[in-house]
C-alpha cells in the first residue's frame, strides 16, 4: 500500500479524509476488501481530487505485524480462545484484534466502550454469529450496540480479525 509491502492478511486503517495507495499488485494479482463505517457515493482519485481533501487529517494506523493464517489442525489443538491486539484501542475507539479459538468455543468479542461499530473478517475456520454462519473470508458487520457480542467458533475452530471504527463525532 503505497511503499509498504502487504502481507497475506493485512489491516490498514486510515481516517476517512486520508488518501491511500497506489495499490499495485505483483504477478499473481491482488484481492482486497475495503471496509468503511460509512459509504461515500464517489471515489476520489489523486492527485486531481487533492483540493477536496480536508486539511484536518487525523491519525493513520498500520498493523505492526502480519496476520499469519493458522492451520486448521492448530486451531483444533487450542485449549482456549486467544485474543491479541493488532493495535490497542485509542481514545476514539479505533482498534483491531486477532482472535483464535478451538472448535465450538463460546466467545465474547472484544470491544472498546467508545466504538463506531465493528467488522469481523473470518480468516480461517468458521464463526456462528447472530444465527448465521460466517465461513473463511466471510465478513460480518456489528453495529455499535452489537459490538462485543457473544458468538461461537465453528466446528473447525476460528481465526478472525476484528476491526473497530471510531465513534461518530456527535
Amino acid at each position: 500500500m503505497g511503499n509498504q509491502p502487504l502481507e497475506p492478511v493485512h489491516v490498514h486503517y486510515t481516517s476517512p479524509q486520508t488518501p491511500y495507495g497506489p495499490i499495485v499488485s505483483g504477478g499473481d494479482g491482488l484481492t482486497y476488501c475495503t471496509i468503511r463505517a460509512a459509504s461515500v457515493s464517489d471515489g476520489f482519485f489523486m492527485p486531481e481530487s487533492r483540493a477536496l481533501l480536508s486539511r484536518r487529517l487525523t491519525r493513520t494506523h498500520l498493523s505492526p505485524d502480519r496476520v499469519t493464517r493458522t492451520p486448521r489442525s492448530t486451531l483444533g489443538g487450542l485449549d482456549r480462545a486467544e485474543v491479541d491486539p493488532l493495535f490497542e484501542p485509542g481514545e476514539d475507539g479505533v482498534a483491531a484484534w486477532t482472535v483464535q479459538a478451538p472448535p465450538d468455543a463460546d466467545l465474547e468479542l472484544p470491544a472498546h466502550l467508545h466504538n463506531g461499530g465493528q467488522f469481523v473478517l473470518v480468516v480461517g475456520g468458521g464463526l456462528d454469529l447472530a444465527g448465521a454462519h460466517v465461513g473463511p473470508l466471510g465478513v460480518a458487520h456489528l453495529s455499535v450496540e452489537e459490538a462485543g457480542r457473544r458468538c461461537r467458533a465453528g466446528r473447525d475452530g476460528v481465526q478472525l480479525v476484528l476491526v473497530q471504527f471510531p465513534r461518530a463525532n456527535r
